[in-house]
């Protein structure tokens, strides 16, 4: 039995636990149904074994068009358990986007390699960011961290918590993965306290100091990075992009081993899968 003493304390420690907010974001309906079990146990899992967690997703659902060439099921969306969950059609946030370039007389272009699908779902993924931000501006006094994951990632590794815990103490400093760095840093995996965060998910917002260019969209966040003075930290989060027909997104897939990604975590990715692994 607890004594009073221990009684007390651990109470204590439950009453007194950091919040911490998981997003997701993106088309949700793309491959959560190969995405949910892993991201349920690598991060909301893991981080409740030290923090009270609340789950947010943001939702672009794509109407009637093909992803990957596969037709999207919105029932499949919910596999992927949340406290709070915000979605938009496709057509409407096109059109939001539309007018906001025009509103701040930006012309979109990137890359000379970027196409037009390209640049428009650049632009799509920060619409999307920035309503992950919109959430945790509203919930500034909630949350004492936040971890920020694409809908269609798939985790090779826990979270580390102690970068959740540098993090909550580090009010200018974010972590990314090296995954893709390209010409700047990793997208679409942050782990940070929220004011830092908050000023690179809005990147939507001061667009104008972003597009055009002529690099690519990783350079965008780190041009975001110095734009607010902010330190990129990185974490050692290896981790895989599946598409609606399941086949793997990994930069640089034929060195995976230097990446982190191993032989078991292929063959358990493999069965998940129901196939073998091919790679986009």
């Amino acid at each position: 039995m607890l004594s009073v003493t221990n009684a007390e304390s651990f109470f204590l420690s439950i009453i007194m636990r950091s919040k911490i907010a998981v997003c997701f974001f993106g088309v949700v309906s793309r491959s959560v149904q190969y995405t949910y079990g892993n991201q349920c146990s690598q991060l909301i899992d893991a981080l409740k074994e030290k923090y009270d967690v609340d789950v947010f997703v943001f939702n672009n659902v794509v109407d009637n068009a093909l992803v990957d060439g596969i037709k999207q099921n919105q029932k499949h969306v919910h596999l992927l358990p949340s406290h709070f969950y915000e979605t938009i059609n496709q057509s409407v946030m096109d059109s939001e986007i539309i007018r906001h370039l025009k509103h701040k007389h930006v012309i979109p272009k990137m890359r000379s390699d970027y196409t037009e699908t390209s640049i428009r779902n650049a632009l799509r993924q920060l619409y999307a960011e920035n309503r992950v931000a919109s959430f945790l501006i509203r919930n500034t006094a909630k949350y004492q961290a936040a971890v920020v994951c694409g809908s269609d990632l798939y985790l090779f590794k826990p979270i580390n918590i102690s970068h959740v815990e540098h993090a909550i103490s580090n009010p200018t400093a974010i972590y990314t993965t090296t995954m893709n760095d390209a010409q700047g840093y990793t997208n679409g995996f942050y782990i940070g306290s929220l004011p830092p965060l908050i000023k690179i998910l809005t990147r939507y917002r001061y667009i104008e100091y972003l597009l055009p260019d002529n690099k690519d969209y990783e350079y965008l966040l780190m041009k975001s990075f110095k734009l607010h003075n902010l330190e990129r930290l990185v974490t050692d989060m290896p981790f895989a992009k599946i598409r609606s027909n399941k086949a793997l997104s990994i930069d640089g897939w034929k060195n995976l081993d230097k990446k982190g990604i191993n032989k078991i975590d292929l063959e358990k990715l493999e069965k998940i899968l129901q196939r073998p692994i091919k790679y986009a």
